[in-house]
């Protein structure tokens, strides 16, 4: 069945029940069939893809893609309930001639066996599609033996000559009252707005539960979504169970550190992604945060050598290192913590942050959003009485976006904001950011909750990239 087709009935569905209960509810099961109802007025019902039946354990699902070592290498991840004989990717250019031949990537599989009592286990294959051709589109589809076809998808490299780059950003997405996804589907496919998704963290709530039924049906949600633009992530809180082990398998991250650091170039956009989980569970050791540690000095400092052809350096991660919730386990303790590491002195990520000059930070954990001043040390840097430019801050920019919709709904705030906190929201919702050039970036909180309107936009005018203690 089309995605179209879906539409149509899911409308149809709407408004049928609409006419027989009046009040609607987030989620929603209709003859059968799960729905996301959305403020969207384009979708209103978000029909849930369903998982292939039991009957088929060799059929392609939780397809999803991932930039590779370079945005011009895509690396395409599915699964099967069973193990199978020769899973392939093939691909080619949209425009291609109907006779050229598709080209052809081995998937390299490995078993992924859930911590559960009932041992649940499943196949992850991984195909490499590399060195793409700079702003083409590619067609693509999936197969467990090379003769029988997943339906045919598409999804477009970035164009390496421009330096535009557009990315929609969030967190703490769960697989129940999903509230954004609907909304996110309309960007993605009718008005193409993204080169990446960025999911700081906390899928599913949880992944592991229902021994991965859950992870799975919620990797099948995000598959309209994530077959078609890379889908880039960091782990959360969420994922601990079983020491991260979905999060590891299912993912398909640049690098070598199982998904949990890693750095891309994207355009003028140089993606950091951490683990600060590593901070909080360390029973199951630290060497891995000395690791990530002494990594992310070697990264940075070598990102810093190469801003003229990626200027910009963003970092995501999941808790924040600033907030102002509630809860002041994670805005205190956890956050000074993360700021200055263990003793207030050893391993803390902001004196890397302000060393090599972090333009901007992007976290969830929080279930709302916030964004700050340029802020270092607990203080801010450089406010001015123009909250909605940035020029040249010498410090980085942190925002909290982790409102995109799961079953724990709200985190709420403090009744007086900090003398750092700008702006804040417990709409649910996502951030839009957009990279013009090398001093330009555009950020925009889209409020589901207002039928799209964006609530808060600042701009960030960098002309002095770089660590921030230089003059």
């Amino acid at each position: 069945m089309t995605l179209l087709t879906e539409l149509h009935r899911s409308r149809l569905a709407l408004l049928l029940l609409c006419c027989i209960s009046g009040a609607l509810g987030r989620d929603l099961t209709i003859g059968g069939r799960a729905y996301i109802q959305s403020t969207s007025r384009w979708l209103p019902l978000y029909p849930v893809p369903r998982l292939p039946s039991v009957k088929e354990p060799s059929e392609p699902r939780n397809i999803h893609l991932s930039f590779g070592d370079t945005e011009r290498d895509i690396v395409v991840t599915w699964s099967t309930v069973s193990k199978v004989s020769l899973p392939l990717a093939r691909f080619r250019a949209c425009l291609a001639p109907p006779h050229q031949p598709w080209q052809l990537a081995t998937a390299r599989s490995t078993k992924f066996v859930d911590g559960g009592p009932l041992k649940s286990a499943q196949w992850i294959h991984r195909a490499k599609l590399l060195n793409l051709s700079s702003g083409e589109r590619y067609n693509y589809s999936v197969s467990s033996d090379g003769s029988v076809w997943y339906p045919v998808m598409e999804f477009r490299v970035p164009n390496v000559s421009q330096a535009h780059r557009s990315f929609a950003v969030f967190g703490d997405f769960g697989l129940a009252n999903a509230q954004s996804l609907p909304r996110l589907l309309d960007d993605v496919t009718r008005q193409r707005m993204y080169d990446a998704i960025v999911h700081v963290g906390d899928f599913a709530y949880d992944m592991p539960d229902e021994n991965g039924a859950v992870g799975d049906r919620f990797m099948q949600m995000l598959q309209p979504i994530a077959s078609r633009v890379p889908y880039m992530t960091c782990v959360g809180n969420h994922e601990e169970k079983y020491n991260f082990s979905h999060y590891r398998n299912r993912f398909s991250m640049p690098g070598s550190s199982e998904n949990f650091f890693y750095s891309v170039n994207i355009g003028p956009v140089h993606l950091v992604s951490i683990s600060n989980e590593f901070y909080f569970f360390t029973n199951y050791g630290t060497a891995q945060l000395g690791r990530q540690y002494r990594w992310l000095d070697a990264d940075l400092r070598k990102a810093n050598l190469n801003r003229t052809a990626a200027p910009w350096i963003v970092l995501i991660g999941h808790r924040p290192l600033y907030c102002s919730n509630n809860d002041s386990r994670d805005c205190d303790w956890g956050a000074r913590t993360l700021r200055s590491g263990f003793n207030g002195h050893r391993l803390g990520l902001e004196p890397l942050m302000y060393k090599y000059g972090v333009d901007l930070a992007f976290w969830g954990h929080e279930h709302s959003y916030e964004r700050t001043w340029p802020v270092h040390n607990g203080s801010v840097v450089g406010k001015t009485s123009d909250t909605k430019t940035y020029t040249n801050p010498r410090a980085t920019v942190h925002v909290i976006t982790g409102s995109a919709g799961n079953k724990e709904k709200h985190a709420y705030f403090v009744d007086k904001a900090p003398e750092f906190s700008v702006f804040r929201s417990t709409d649910y919702g996502y951030t839009r950011v957009t990279f013009f050039n090398a001093s330009h970036a555009l950020l925009e909180q889209v409020s589901d909750d207002k039928q799209g309107q964006v609530i808060d936009s600042f701009t960030v005018v960098q002309k002095r990239h770089g660590p921030f203690g230089w003059n």
